[in-house]
């Protein structure tokens, strides 16, 4: 039997290799090691391929000695080719371009000189690993892509489909199953089966005017009908399929947003109600800027500033009230801006229509998602009667307490007046005409007559307390 020359054996392999399905370098490296054994002569074939699990020396009946001689050599190999003949060993390699996934040395070892044939068998063997090694590279890549693709769809909860041009469903993804379908409940089916009624026609309509101009819609919204009859809100997104430059499938997504929806309705509702409220609200509200300057106002706030509500918009207290009120004012925003805490005060101002009245004013910081302060939200309550009744009841209870206090020492005093008013009375009466002491008796009775006078003074006090709260 005819010997097969080492370039024949390595071409025979290579067509082999190129029919075997994303062959691995280092499977095509073994393979040809047990495939070719005994076709080189006298020459040995080497192969090192460095990175990734690739890693390793493949070769045939290799000596120790050699290995070692060909570990020294590796780092001199180039693209090109090296041969080296050292202490009776002759080594020739080629070493895969560069910039592939892998870096890959194909050497011969032989007794004498590589020739020419070999030179290049070895070099397109080298290039065939390489070309392996990127092909692998692409694959492994490529099904690393679909395993992620296939992990997206069918976990996410969108549902991903496909339909061709005759509007009939080829690809649902699993996650019909939440709408109580199969995926054969629905492929093959044609896609305006699963729309409202209401919507029907427009879904069938969006769908011929696709495929006629080559153009999807941005968002279709229509109902989605689920196994159970029963509807969703959904919106869908698609793109236009081409083969041949003409369209032939529409590819897209549809989002369940029936929950958005219901979560934009209760928005909207709650806001309506926070309007109304806002609105409605005996007590003045505002909301100002960092610079004080009003960005919204109530229908209250408005009527004590005495100007529409859309017209103070922009404006600060310096144009609503005295300077030296507004100023008061002032700090308290910025006291509350400064702290981030909420200021409480009594304020007295001079309203529209020129009557000072006192509002209590309660003033909170406004903060964003971030929590920066962007604003002071502001309430006053008109308080003008209330301090007002709080001042009076204040001076009843005072005039009560001086009552307790003043009718217990007038009554006391007077009974002390009395009774020296009564013995100095008799003693007087008692004396002669012109007798020693008289006149000292009648200036008793005199002194004592004004000291009732004085004492009866201490009943009139609580009276004229109450007598200045009512004028005042």
């Amino acid at each position: 039997m005819k010997k097969i020359s080492f370039p024949d054996a390595l071409l025979s392999f290579s067509r082999a290799a190129l029919r075997t399905p994303c062959p691995s370098p280092a499977c095509l490296a073994g393979a040809l090691l047990r495939n070719t054994r005994g076709l080189f002569g006298p020459g040995r074939l080497v192969i090192r391929i460095d990175g990734g699990a690739c890693a390793g020396l493949y070769s045939q009946g290799m000596a120790a000695r050699r290995k070692r001689a060909f570990q020294a050599f590796r780092g001199r190999i180039t693209a090109a080719g090296s041969q080296l003949v050292s202490e009776g060993e002759s080594f020739f390699a080629v070493a895969a371009p560069p910039g592939g996934p892998s870096p890959i040395v194909m050497a011969l070892c032989c007794g004498g000189r590589a020739t020419a044939q070999e030179k290049e068998a070895l070099r397109g063997f080298t290039g065939l690993l390489a070309l392996a090694d990127a092909r692998c590279a692409v694959e492994e890549e490529l099904r690393q892509s679909e395993e992620n693709y296939r992990t997206l769809v069918n976990t996410g909860r969108d549902i991903i489909y496909s339909i061709d041009r005759h509007g009939r469903v080829a690809y649902i993804s699993p996650q019909v199953r939440r709408y109580g379908y199969s995926q054969g409940d629905i492929i093959g089916r044609h896609i305006s089966m699963f729309s409202h009624p209401e919507d029907r026609q427009d879904t069938v309509k969006a769908l011929a005017n696709a495929f006629k101009t080559g153009r999807t819609l941005p968002l279709i919204p229509y109902r989605a009908r689920r196994k159970d009859g029963t509807y969703f809100y959904a919106e869908q997104k698609s793109g236009i399929v081409y083969k041949g430059g003409k369209p032939v499938s529409i590819t897209g997504v549809i989002r369940d947003v029936n929950d958005r929806r219901e979560l934009e309705r209760e928005l909207r509702d709650s806001a309506e109600t926070l309007r109304k409220i806002f609105d409605n609200a005996p007590d003045a509200i505002f909301i100002k800027d960092l610079a004080g300057r009003y960005v919204r106002v109530n229908r209250a706030c408005a009527e004590v500033l005495g100007l529409p509500a859309d017209k103070i918009t922009g404006l600060t207290d310096f144009e609503f009230f005295r300077k030296a009120e507004a100023e008061e004012g002032r700090r308290q925003d910025e006291r509350s801006l400064k702290a981030g805490e909420t200021v409480v005060a009594d304020n007295s101002r001079t309203a529209a229509d020129g009557e000072t009245r006192v509002y209590n004013v309660v003033k909170t910081p406004l903060r964003d998602v971030y929590g920066d302060i962007t604003g002071l939200l502001g309430i006053a309550r008109d308080v003008t009667r209330v301090r007002a009744m709080e001042a009076e009841l204040v001076r009843k209870k005072a005039g009560e307490l001086v009552s307790q206090v003043t009718d217990g020492v007038a009554h006391d005093f007077n009974n002390v007046l009395a009774a020296i008013d009564g013995y100095a009375t008799l003693v007087y009466e008692g004396l002669k005409p012109g007798a020693p002491g008289k006149e000292e008796m009648l200036s008793i009775i005199s002194a004592v007559k004004r000291a009732a006078a004085i004492s009866d003074k201490l009943y009139d006090i609580p009276a004229g307390l109450k007598k200045r709260g009512r004028k005042n």
